[in-house]
């Protein structure tokens, strides 16, 4: 009797999940770096199923001759049963001039990580993501890596890991220069095959406070010397339990750009936090 409700409620928080996400992909308008419900902790494996994230959402309005909409939006949300952890993690940031897009930004990322708590161990990925502002319309990455803790406690933890993944792009020219590029080129799709790297620290700077720091080292295998570096940086304030203020970077260095545009473009914002 108590497997059978076991298992009803798991899959109630598997719905609950599911019906979550899609309601976040249709406000978002559905077009990865890094992942706030990711540390593990350091509690024995519980066949209990756990679920917890973090929501924040921004909002601004500015109305002159025309009205103007800002907006920057997070999710992320994990599931922890046994020995597997799923994590769902989301991000859209717009910026709405009436008719005209001025900004439309986001990623989706799904990870499964199995024997979690293993110092070494495997994860696996996929991610949507898309950036209108360089003429990024959209990307869609799946890999595998090797996970390995070299710092792990109850509130630090530091971790390296390593894998292969297939990464395919589609680029257009809206980010670039006209006064330099005058002709109109097609887009330009891709599809390779990548060495994916990073390492991400994460802990408690006080009581009340998080921070995590991550470098995404992500390259061809013919050009390993010419990467595409992801970082990002965020420092959450606790203000209640559940609420709090973070604040972002996420900066990317990209040694050989798929169109002419500048190698370094970066992002900052800071929002209301909500921890369920």
């Amino acid at each position: 009797m108590s497997k059978q409700i076991t298992q009803i409620f798991w899959q109630r928080t598997y719905l609950k999940t599911l019906f979550f996400l899609t309601f976040f992909l249709s406000r978002s308008g559905l077009k990865g770096q890094i992942i706030n419900v990711d540390k593990t902790d350091t509690l024995p494996y519980s066949s209990i199923t756990k679920f917890d994230g973090n929501l924040s959402l921004g909002l601004e309005i500015d109305k002159q001759n025309s009205v103007l909409y800002d907006g920057t939006n997070f999710v992320d949300a994990a599931i922890k049963k046994n020995k597997t952890f799923i994590i769902f993690s989301g991000s859209n940031r717009f910026t709405y001039n009436e008719s005209q897009d001025l900004l439309n930004t986001g990623y989706l990322h799904i990870r499964l990580r199995s024997h979690y708590k293993a110092r070494l161990h495997p994860e696996s990925f996929i991610q949507f993501q898309w950036d209108n502002k360089i003429g990024f319309a959209n990307r869609m990455v799946a890999g595998e890596n090797i996970r390995y803790d070299l710092i792990h406690n109850k509130d630090w933890e530091l971790i390296a890991a390593t894998g292969v993944m297939y990464e395919k792009e589609d680029w257009n020219y809206s980010g670039v220069d006209t006064s330099k590029h005058l002709r109109k080129y097609p887009d330009v799709l891709t599809s390779v095959f990548k060495s994916n790297n990073y390492i991400k620290l994460e802990g408690k700077v006080t009581d009340n406070s998080l921070l995590k720091l991550a470098v995404f080292y992500q390259s061809q295998y013919t050009s390993f010397f010419s990467p595409r570096i992801f970082s990002v940086f965020s420092f959450t304030l606790d203000a209640t339990k559940h609420f709090g203020i973070s604040f972002n970077f996420a900066g990317t260095y990209d040694c050989k750009p798929i169109v002419p545009i500048s190698n370094f473009y970066y992002s900052f914002s800071n929002n209301l936090v909500y921890k369920f």
